[in-house]
């Protein structure tokens, strides 16, 4: 079977499904009545409605974050996971009920530098990409979330990284939350991070990564540090000094040699004459896929096939779909929800919630976690838009990613459901109306209102200037706009 470990989830995303079943020569045997799956990967879906592999996932059992105790409730979009589930073996993959659960952390502490333009995020030495399909979060006070982007994320933050490693070490960042921890709070001096020893002083007990030394004399240490290896450090930071309270020594995870397997990951280290790419801590041979994928190293992918006989880390893989062939450029400053009023499939353009939007390659447009065409864009579908304001054409902003979150009831644009997220750009304190983005928003005495979590009366609200400040509108979508069901600002994000 699998020997998992967390460290080896870190390494990637993937999802790793041991069954029985011929391979390399083997001979086959009957199924098993049940099959345990032991799964690795990222999360997707929708806070409340989670996948796993395009699959639906409920968790039964205990959570753990690197191994420390966690709830149901931190696994999120954008976790990297492992867990174990136990299913039928002649059912259908469907909901998954996982039985146990760890989330992997990349990274956890006090943001030392942002790009913007880079898309990149440095945390504890290390730095972390950000593309388009990265999660981004603010954690409240009240321990919901709201969606925010790298814009709002400053040095000082303190952060918690999940993410997949790529070729020599490199990080991709798949979701980023901001936690509510501020510097004069005891804990934000508590780092977690992982990276490679160097300068080993074994009398001292310290060693090097990069330019932080890690005094692990008081630490709880798990395999056999040396330099070279790779460590998962958690401790406390003060100036370049980390004091470990725990080092943990990574191992490669191995699969079961004959066995079946499934994964989905992040290409990384891809060798097109020798047709293999590294995924997870194994080596892909995708020589006998036809017609040959159009791979590149960060394209996101599902595959199947069966780990070698002699060799537990290569992997020959049978079939292989692209999920996404680009994660995207993952610059973006503002995100907003709303209703197609217009789009143009020739030229890759589009209005919604009241804003004008162009993409290119780099573009992500998906639906339910899966990659799909522009064209699929419709006058009256709901969508969600990450974009960046600083690249501008015309009245246009560029769209890094656009999620379809569902189309409009029969009826057309004038009607359905809508969601929009932005800066208020109008407000008129005494017709009880405000624009979101250029985008007419309605009140009547129905209408809710909060701010930082607190329901006001529409007389509290509407008693200040709120031009400037970001607010999330649910309502209806009519023909002068969008009547809102609930208004809600955010003061404290």
């Amino acid at each position: 079977m699998l020997r998992p470990s967390l460290a080896s989830t870190l390494a990637a995303t993937a999802v790793l499904l041991s069954a029985c079943g011929g391979g390399g020569g083997g001979s086959s045997t009957e199924p098993p009545a049940t099959t345990t799956k032991q799964l690795s990967g990222v999360v997707g879906g929708s806070t409340g409605a989670l996948t796993l592999a395009g699959n639906p996932i409920s968790i039964s059992g205990p959570v753990t974050i690197n191994g420390q105790t966690a709830t149901a409730a931190d696994v999120r979009p954008g976790s990297v996971i492992s867990s174990i589930t136990t299913v039928a073996a002649a059912k259908a993959a469907s909901a998954l009920s996982l039985s146990e659960v760890d989330i992997a952390r990349e990274l956890r502490g006090p943001v030392e530098a942002v790009d913007g333009v880079a898309g990149t995020i440095t945390v504890v030495g290390q730095t972390a990409t950000v593309d388009a399909l990265t999660e981004i979060e603010n954690e409240n006070p009240d321990d919901s979330r709201s969606s925010i982007t790298l814009a709002d994320i400053a040095v000082g933050d303190y952060v918690d990284i999940s993410g997949v490693r790529g070729a020599a070490g490199s990080l991709i960042a798949t979701r980023i939350e901001r936690e509510q921890i501020d510097s004069g709070d005891a804990g934000y001096n508590q780092v977690e991070f992982r990276g490679v020893v160097s300068a080993l002083d074994t009398v001292a007990r310290a060693f090097s990564i990069g330019d932080d030394r890690v005094d692990y004399s008081t630490a709880t240490v798990q395999g056999s540090i040396a330099d070279g290896v790779q460590v998962e450090v958690h401790g406390r930071r003060a100036a370049s000094t980390i004091t470990a309270t725990r080092v943990e020594v990574h191992q490669e995870m191995e699969g079961e040699r004959g066995h079946g397997a499934e994964f989905e990951g992040i290409v990384s280290e891809l060798n097109t004459t020798a047709r293999t790419f590294g995924l997870f801590d194994f080596t892909v041979d995708y020589s006998a896929i036809t017609p040959l994928p159009d791979l590149i190293n960060g394209a996101r992918v599902e595959l199947a096939g069966t780990i070698d006989q002699t060799n537990a880390q290569l992997l020959h893989a049978t079939a292989l779909r692209i999920e996404h062939r680009d994660g995207g450029h993952g610059t973006a400053d503002d995100e907003s929800k709303g209703q197609v009023t217009a789009v143009d499939s020739g030229n890759g353009t589009l209005t919604a919630g009241g804003s004008d939007y162009w993409t290119d390659a780099q573009s992500i447009v998906e639906r339910d976690d899966q990659e799909v065409a522009f064209s699929q864009i419709a006058v009256g579908s709901l969508v969600e838009v990450k974009s960046d304001s600083t690249r501008v054409q015309g009245s246009a902003r560029y769209a890094t990613k656009i999620e379809i979150r569902g189309s409009a009831p029969p009826g057309g644009p004038t009607s359905g459901l809508v969601e929009i997220e932005g800066r208020i750009t109008a407000f008129d304190m005494t017709a009880h109306s405000l624009s979101v983005d250029g985008q007419a928003v309605s009140t009547n005495d129905g209408t809710r209102y909060q701010i930082d979590d607190a329901s006001v009366t529409a007389s509290a609200f509407f008693a200040s200037d709120r031009t400037e400040q970001h607010v999330e509108v649910k309502g209806t979508a009519s023909a002068s706009g969008v009547l809102a069901a609930k208004i809600e600002i955010r003061l404290r994000d």
